[in-house]
């Protein structure tokens, strides 16, 4: 599509055609389904697609001492995604989200999409061991996780 999101196809043989979106844009899904259009002579076709943005959450967290459940401070987090077998940074802005826990061990993840993401520690509270594998998180319509 061009900058207005539409698109011109011309000199089209008379017959019947499907067109299907294969992509949206990123941020959106497709909400249309293939459309099927019959051309006869002289006759202008217009086709509108509906795309919507995909829906976002948060997720709130605590970081915490797993003897005594004292909250720690200090402890940074880069968020990660699955794709393939590989974890891959999630972006924002086109700069990778890093979380920190603050005076309290609480910390936001904002603004995802829906769906499963990874926490992998990138810094341990001052007097503790880094976690060695990553966090799984998922973000949905109802997301209340601490």
């Amino acid at each position: 599509t061009d900058k207005n999101g539409e698109i011109v196809v011309t000199n089209l043989p008379l017959g019947t055609y499907r067109f299907k979106e294969v992509e949206p844009l990123a941020g959106y899904t497709v909400t249309t389904m293939d459309t099927d259009v019959q051309l006869v002579d002289h006759q202008l076709v217009t086709i509108t697609v509906v795309n919507q943005k995909l829906p976002r959450g948060n997720v709130d967290f605590m970081k915490v001492d797993g003897r005594t459940n004292t909250s720690l401070q200090g402890a940074m987090f880069k968020v990660m995604k699955e794709e393939n077998g590989h974890y891959t940074p999630v972006l924002q802005n086109g700069k990778e989200v890093v979380v920190a826990s603050g005076k309290d061990g609480r910390f936001r993840v904002e603004g995802l999409e829906y769906g499963t993401y990874y926490l992998w520690e990138l810094q341990a509270p001052t007097g503790y061991v880094q976690l060695t594998s990553p966090v799984s998180f998922t973000i949905g319509k109802d997301t209340r996780k601490e």
